[in-house]
């Protein structure tokens, strides 16, 4: 990737950009582990079987092997996703999701995103906080939530900021110091702006 001048213009990403990016990572993500546990699920279903065991440990077979499927493609999702956000170059910043959009995250200082942003970004802030959040308010809501309502809430708690911040970062861009811009935009000499850490308000 070519070198990038200190102060530079990009184009922000749009927010149904970004919401379509992530949706589609949700899916694959989704099918990713899904797969992995209906693996483990029919693992269990071999292991009960070629067993003398009761109704119980069957049971026990198939939580197990679901459970183990589940963990170990949720581990590849999360090693998937660093991989591909700290790949160097132009697709730098880029999930799958992203990179289907033309989209991709930028750090604010301009340099490459590494491996520790990467997982603070799209594991820690997009992933483990989120699910907090989401489970916080689904466990206040109790009974009136099936989990729908408090990831819906956990998601608009930490995207939202965004409709309303001229950088159009949410609560996970702050935390990491990013941006989320078009990939293929432009990176024209600018003036420095008052403040090095904002880039240029989008037009």
């Amino acid at each position: 990737m070519a070198a990038v001048t200190a102060h530079a213009t990009f184009a922000l990403a749009g927010h149904g950009r970004r919401i379509a990016a992530a949706l589609l990572d949700g899916v694959l993500g989704s099918v990713i582990v899904a797969a992995f546990g209906a693996a483990g699920f029919g693992i269990g279903l071999l292991g009960a079987g070629g067993t003398n065991s009761d109704g119980w440990d069957a049971l026990g077979w198939v939580l197990v092997g679901t459970f183990l499927g589940i963990v170990l493609g949720a581990g590849i999702w999360i090693a998937l996703i660093v991989w591909l956000v700290r790949r160097p170059g132009t697709r730098n910043g880029q999930t799958i999701g992203k990179q289907a959009l033309g989209i991709r995250a930028a750090r604010a200082d301009r340099s490459e995103i590494g491996v520790g942003v990467a997982l603070l970004r799209e594991i820690v802030a997009k992933g483990v906080l989120i699910g907090v959040t989401s489970s916080v308010i689904s466990g206040l809501l109790g009974f009136l939530d099936a989990g729908l309502i408090g990831g819906f809430v956990a998601v608009a708690i930490w995207y939202g900021p965004a409709f309303a911040d001229e950088q159009r970062r949410g609560l996970h861009d702050r935390l990491s110091g990013t941006r989320v811009i078009v990939a293929d935009s432009a990176a024209a000499p600018a003036a420095p702006s008052a403040d090095d850490e904002l880039w240029p308000a989008p037009a």
